[in-house]
């Protein structure tokens, strides 16, 4: 806990607010970088996870480690045990670190999640959280890992079980859905993945602009090309904030972002965007300046015009 930023006098609130975001990048941030669940006989499972620290901290203890099984209505079946990794071992960087666990789960035939978490042994302690869209998606608290089918015979990986993932399509909201924190976005500099019990997904981009920080959208896909109503769903916690939007690699155009109320608080802001048939990238910076935290952007289906 950051208690300085308490005991000292700031000049005013804008000073605290970076105070304490700029103490948000000095941790770790867990990242599920693969998860591989092998074939295995009928009442055992077997799975290999790869972790990556995308922070700038270790995680400075070895806490355990817990998986466990969801029904495919997601109700909690059973606890499958507990493991002790080296958590520490995962320094920041990009390096992926292995790590497998194997237990019987005596399960009946049917379709099952895996689940995992990192035991917190602290009394009322905070639930750590991994950097994925599939944290939480499935139970709270537990990162979903696999699908995966039990049969008379065998236990084998399925992706039937598995959380969607973006973009998503709304039911007849005539918008496609696309998440900041999704693992197929770039992320780049001071940009980083937190929490956000508020925002889609459970998760937002901040720390964008200041030279620095960078979020591109990737394969934001629409059938034919023209002139799309993009939405942005944002957080600012300040008067005002702007971003540079580029699309496709073109010369970027200023956006601004007045306040949301809080950085708890998501709001939106509209603009039009040209965009290709296929697949498009929408990249946001900011050279001089702080931008806002994005939760996610929503591009309409239709193109509401022809373009140039």
């Amino acid at each position: 806990m950051y208690d300085r930023v308490y005991k000292n006098s700031l000049p005013d609130e804008t000073a605290k607010l970076n105070a304490l975001r700029a103490h948000k990048m000095l941790g770790y941030t867990l990242y599920n970088s693969s998860v591989q669940l092998s074939d295995s006989s009928a009442s055992s499972l077997q799975v290999n996870v790869k972790l990556q620290n995308k922070g700038v901290a270790p995680f400075y203890y070895n806490w355990e480690v817990e998986f466990g099984v969801l029904n495919s209505s997601d109700t909690w079946v059973k606890s499958l045990g507990t493991k002790s990794w080296n958590l520490k071992s995962i320094l920041p960087g990009d390096t992926d670190y292995s790590f497998s666990y194997s237990a019987n789960h005596n399960l009946p035939a049917g379709d099952y999640r895996l689940v995992m978490r990192i035991v917190n042994p602290l009394t009322g302690g905070k639930t750590i959280r991994f950097a994925n869209t599939r944290q939480d998606a499935n139970l709270n608290g537990w990162l979903t890992l696999s699908g995966f089918h039990v049969s008379g015979s065998a236990t084998t990986s399925t992706l039937l079980a598995d959380p969607p993932v973006t973009p998503v399509t709304p039911p007849n909201s005539g918008v496609s859905a696309y998440e900041a924190e999704a693992a197929g976005n770039t992320l780049a500099g001071s940009a980083v993945i937190t929490n956000c019990t508020t925002c889609s997904g459970g998760a937002k981009v901040g720390y964008l602009g200041n030279g620095s920080g960078t979020l591109k959208f990737n394969s934001v896909t629409v059938p034919s090309a023209g002139n799309y109503k993009l939405t942005i769903q944002y957080l600012n916690g300040e008067a005002s904030r702007s971003a540079i939007l580029s699309v496709n690699g073109a010369a970027g155009t200023s956006l601004s972002f007045p306040s949301s109320g809080a950085w708890t608080t998501v709001a939106s802001q509209e603009t039009t965007v040209h965009l290709q048939a296929g697949s498009n990238t929408l990249l946001f910076s900011q050279p001089t300046g702080y931008a806002p935290d994005i939760d996610r952007i929503l591009v309409s289906v239709n193109p509401t015009g022809s373009g140039g």
